[in-house]
């Protein structure tokens, strides 16, 4: 810890942080070939929303609620929603030359639609942690009472809507079997089943966060009081290691029977992907409790903390990229040389981000917009 900052959750944010760009990069920038080692690797960043989530859980769950400040903060929250929206139609329109736009694509852009050439996806994040925070005061309450029973009336039906139902959608969807594919599509109503919405998975990631948050921390029970830091650390490597490996495998069985395509069906909430941030969040909490170099510490606390920055200015960016991208893309690189040039470029565009977010957090007005 560096005085009451959790090391372990600075460093993934940050790893979340930037597997968003990577997994933004592969869609917007346009610099990865098509390939089957690409949809390989790129599978690897489908833990970024849920490991943010997760740290989000592990924070909230664990420590006390003002309800007066925390409606203030759902207000703030989405205050910043609609202004960072505007803020994009702006920057789209006179600096990426976007079509104009007359006052109903204007009111459709603002509150969630889509208009071409004003690329808005990405702020479903904000709306879904505007459904957590909605319901945390709730969630708090069974988790304050030590309401286990009601808490897991909560977490398993949405489990088994989410991650077991379209867990074997996903792997009936890779075979040659019609019965099998016929199958995957009548299980599609059991995930309509489940009211939470379609945000529902991410409470079990953020509930899961409060667990990890809770008990990993106290070195008096949980992991800690039976095994050593480096033990668990290597545990959760190779768990963390053979999950993402089996989520790569089946993406590229996905691109080989559907097409290549970057996006991987249902990967926030395969079972695989659940095991793979479950254990890259106990990783890197292990990993930060393991530092002792003040400097390296620093630097976590940094990346850290400009999150929030990167995620709103990173679309910038990436398209101001896509010219260096696509000569990458022309020239005759082999996968990996391209592979390792795009890298380069994300992380580049990372720290840039985080630089950018820290020098306007420091002016007047404009840090309004960074806090959150």
């Amino acid at each position: 810890m560096q005085g009451k900052r959790i090391v372990g959750y600075d460093l993934a944010k940050t790893i979340a942080m930037l597997f968003v760009v990577l997994l933004h990069s592969s869609f917007y920038a346009c610099g990865f070939k098509p390939t089957g080692l690409t949809c390989f690797v790129i599978s690897f960043t489908v833990v970024c929303v849920p490991l943010f989530i997760c740290v989000n859980g592990a924070i909230l769950l664990n420590k006390k609620l003002d309800i007066n400040r925390h409606i203030r903060k759902c207000i703030h929250t989405l205050a910043l929603l609609f202004i960072w929206r505007f803020i994009h139609i702006v920057i789209y329109r006179f600096m990426f030359n976007a079509p104009s736009i007359g006052l109903s694509q204007l009111i459709t852009l603002m509150f969630g639609g889509n208009v071409d050439g004003y690329l808005m996806g990405h702020f479903w994040f904000i709306n879904a942690l505007i459904s957590i925070y909605i319901m945390l005061p709730i969630i708090k309450h069974l988790w304050d009472s030590n309401n286990w029973t009601l808490l897991g009336f909560i977490c398993v039906p949405i489990f088994v809507f989410f991650f077991v139902t379209d867990g074997v959608r996903a792997v009936f969807d890779v075979t040659d079997s019609k019965f099998l594919n016929s199958a995957s599509d009548s299980l599609s109503f059991v995930t309509a089943l489940q009211p939470f919405g379609v945000y529902g998975y991410l409470f079990i990631y953020f509930i899961t966060g409060g667990f990890i948050g809770k008990y990993l921390l106290n070195q008096n029970e949980g992991l800690f009081k039976h095994y050593s830091i480096r033990q668990v650390l290597i545990s959760s490597f190779i768990v963390y290691l053979v999950s993402s490996l089996i989520t790569g495998a089946l993406h590229f069985a996905q691109c080989s029977k559907n097409g290549f395509n970057f996006a991987i069906d249902f990967g926030y909430w395969l079972p695989s992907t659940f095991f793979s941030t479950v254990s890259l969040f106990v990783l890197l909490i292990s990993i930060g409790m393991l530092l002792k170099s003040l400097k390296i510490l620093q630097i976590s606390v940094f990346f850290g903390s400009n999150t929030f920055a990167v995620y709103m200015l990173h679309m910038f960016i990436l398209l101001s990229l896509q010219t260096v991208t696509g000569i990458i893309q022309v020239q005759n690189f082999n996968v990996l040389v391209s592979l390792l040039l795009q890298f380069v470029l994300v992380i580049a565009s990372f720290v840039l981000l985080s630089v950018c977010g820290e020098i306007l957090k420091k002016v007047p007005l404009l840090s309004n917009l960074f806090k959150f």
